[in-house]
């Protein structure tokens, strides 16, 4: 079927028209379409996520955080408690020290005791005394000062104040030897007591007391052993003298005094 003439130039110019339409609204294929920019929504029922800067409550006021401040617990681990011995010097938490100053003032306490030990006057032995104050001050909670303040008085005559001192420290750690040694050589020192009677006989129990736990600490001292012996000779169990004497010449077999004192023991018993 041909086309008339008149309708030819109409149906080109309509076919070209179509054609260009067509071009425009594609794209060339060396060319890439700009891709649409997307833009997410969150869904209305769920909640978009929270910025983490933001914080997820509301400040609160000064009155509300006072409030918060006393519902909570304390922690009192950091706030150690002071010796007695500090507390009687006005330091009630051990946690406040001071090393430096505890050292420093240990140091003079030292100076002075030998001083007082070299001259006899009794003004060092005073000063040594209130410089192991001023130490155990900087440093509550030390056993080591405590112990040695409670020494110092023993060699003094204030044989009150080193039994309180070295009970002390015995009650807060008591595996402390040397608070033990001097508590046993002061009830020793009190067996002397001429006034005798039952206060010896207490005095003896504390020596025995202190020794047993002293040869615990140090069992391989075998002076520990003879002197709890000798300890149990005088409270007439000789069984248990002869097993510390027995004891001393196994961790000593060429220990003297353990063979002595096993001959004068056997002499007793008639063997």
């Amino acid at each position: 079927m041909t086309l008339p003439n008149f309708l030819r130039p109409l149906v080109l110019a309509a076919f070209l028209t179509s054609l260009g339409l067509a071009q425009t609204q594609t794209a060339p294929q060396d060319q890439k379409a700009p891709r649409p920019k997307v833009i997410l929504k969150a869904p209305k029922n769920q909640e978009a996520p929270k910025n983490q800067d933001t914080p997820s409550t509301p400040p609160q006021s000064a009155p509300e955080q006072r409030d918060q401040q006393k519902d909570q617990p304390k922690d009192n681990s950091a706030s150690g408690v002071a010796s007695p011995s500090a507390q009687k010097l006005g330091v009630t938490n051990a946690a406040t020290t001071d090393r430096a100053q505890s050292y420093y003032h240990f140091g003079l306490a030292h100076m002075y005791e030998e001083l007082a030990a070299m001259s006899g006057r009794s003004e060092y032995a005073n000063r040594a005394i209130e410089e192991y104050r001023q130490a155990i001050q900087n440093d509550p909670g030390s056993d080591y000062l405590n112990a040695g303040i409670a020494e110092l008085y023993f060699k003094t005559g204030r044989i009150r104040d080193a039994v309180m001192e070295a009970q002390e420290v015995i009650k807060r750690d008591p595996s402390n030897l040397e608070a033990r040694k001097l508590l046993g050589r002061i009830y020793l020192r009190s067996l002397g007591d001429p006034q005798g009677g039952t206060q010896s006989q207490e005095m003896l129990n504390l020596a025995i007391q202190q020794f047993t736990e002293i040869v615990k600490l140090e069992p391989t001292n075998a002076d520990n052993h003879l002197l709890l012996g000798r300890l149990y000779i005088l409270n007439k169990d000789l069984l248990k003298a002869e097993e510390e004497f027995k004891a001393a010449r196994t961790v000593d077999p060429t220990s003297e005094g353990a063979v002595t004192n096993l001959a004068y023991l056997y002499n007793e018993e008639g063997d």
